[in-house]
């Protein structure tokens, strides 16, 4: 190995750097690499919840007991020590994943609601890691825009569009469920004031 390549694999930091780092330093580890991550806003935290809500009772409502529903949980995406991702979603099907600190390995779906800060990160750097990772489906949901962009990459690396007023089914159940975002986003209407 060169002294480069040396002292530029010195250089990543890795999830003992991660879990070293104080609580009120929010960032995410990719490839080595720390991200910044923002502070929610009421308006990220609302649609998070609902949208977490939402999946989580259709998996408890059919009694799918292989998989687990579960909010801002750490990801070790690649089974490496240079990848911790904290998705604001993510459904996981293989419950052996589920270790104490972490998820290991890629979950079948993420969710992510975009934030002003984080729109690279979602749209860029997050889809090419959680493609290349395994991940079955990735939904970006931006409440700014009121869009839905959603990647099947079990079937196409392309993605398909949806609006606020769409439903919006998820893949990985099939035509079994989906998402009213016409509901979702009436319910939530109590927030059209706090984006100015």
């Amino acid at each position: 190995m060169s002294k480069e390549n040396e002292k530029n694999e010195k250089d990543l930091k890795t999830i003992d750097d991660y879990y070293a780092l104080p609580d009120d330093e929010r960032v995410e580890l990719i490839d080595g690499r720390f991200y910044a991550m923002n502070n929610s806003t009421v308006i990220h935290q609302a649609w998070l919840g609902k949208l977490c809500f939402e999946l989580a009772e259709y998996v408890e409502k059919n009694e799918d007991l292989r998989c687990r529903c579960l909010p801002l949980c750490v990801v070790r995406l690649d089974c490496d020590n240079y990848t911790a991702l904290q998705p604001d979603v993510m459904i996981c099907c293989k419950c052996d994943r589920i270790m104490e600190k972490w998820i290991e390995g890629a979950p079948d779906f993420v969710l992510e609601v975009v934030s002003s800060g984080s729109v690279y990160l979602d749209y860029h750097k997050k889809l090419a890691k959680y493609c290349s990772a395994g991940v079955r489906e990735y939904w970006i949901v931006d409440p700014q825009k009121e869009t839905v962009t959603v990647y099947h990459f079990e079937k196409s690396g392309e993605p398909v569009y949806y609006t606020f007023a769409d439903k919006v089914p998820v893949g990985i159940y099939g035509e079994d469920c989906e998402i009213d975002f016409a509901k979702l986003r009436k319910k939530l209407s109590y927030l059209d004031e706090k984006r100015r």
